[in-house]
């Protein structure tokens, strides 16, 4: 029964898309074997303060929150990536070039407490936002595929296909998609859940590119709805 359920959504998007001239999807995410990857959604990304704050970041929590939600609901997984500075990885060594700065502020360091105006009072600068923290059962990792367990544990789970949001765009979302898709999963970017500060032309172009090469981009609500049929 559910393959038929599911072979009726597709033709559903088919005969939609169809209907509107365009082709249709590659894929469908399917409830059950679609993972939520929700990338970087660190103090010191979102908070005002943050070293390294994408201002656009806090605008993305309210979908971001619903999606986490509706995961949760239908027991699927949820897992949160974090950038930090530990163990002198090699992202962290680039950054001594690129973000100095950054760095001898601190930023991203777990442990280290910052205040942070926005709510008025001090947090872990490399801990996830609360108004997002990870819940009981959900995975939490220093990176998306390099260096962890993520590909097994997807697999194990029956994984097809993966969601990304979080931030920032062109940098560890776009990388966390396209990762997913070398590694085999259809890959969708939430394009009202992820940020960037980067221009609106350059993340149009990426985004379109994303959608034509290595995945789907959509909306959150729309996700939703299709993980729903």
């Amino acid at each position: 029964m559910k393959t038929i359920i599911l072979s009726l959504a597709v033709l559903i998007c088919c005969f939609q898309a169809a209907a509107y001239g365009a082709p249709p999807p590659a894929f469908v995410p399917e409830k059950g074997k679609t993972a939520l990857i929700v990338v970087d959604m660190q103090n010191d990304f979102v908070r005002d303060g943050g070293i390294l704050q994408t201002k656009a970041a806090k605008a993305t929590l309210g979908a971001n929150r619903k999606l986490i939600d509706y995961f949760h609901a239908n027991k699927m997984p949820v897992i949160y990536t974090r950038l930090v500075d530990v163990n002198d990885n090699q992202r962290v060594r680039l950054m001594k070039v690129g973000r100095p700065d950054a760095l001898k502020a601190n930023a991203i360091v777990p442990g280290f407490k910052r205040f942070y105006p926005d709510v008025q009072k001090e947090l872990d600068s490399a801990g996830v936002v609360d108004e997002i923290y990870p819940a009981k059962g959900d995975i939490d990792l220093f990176d998306a595929f390099q260096g962890t367990n993520l590909d097994i544990v997807l697999k194990a789970n029956g994984i097809q296909t993966v969601l990304v949001t979080g931030t920032v765009t062109q940098i560890c979302v776009d990388s966390t998609g396209k990762g997913a898709f070398n590694h085999g999963y259809n890959a969708v970017l939430i394009s009202d859940a992820i940020s960037t500060d980067a221009s609106e032309p350059f993340v149009k172009e990426l985004l379109t590119n994303f959608g034509r090469l290595w995945g789907r981009v959509m909306m959150s609500d729309r996700a939703i709805q299709e993980l729903s049929r």
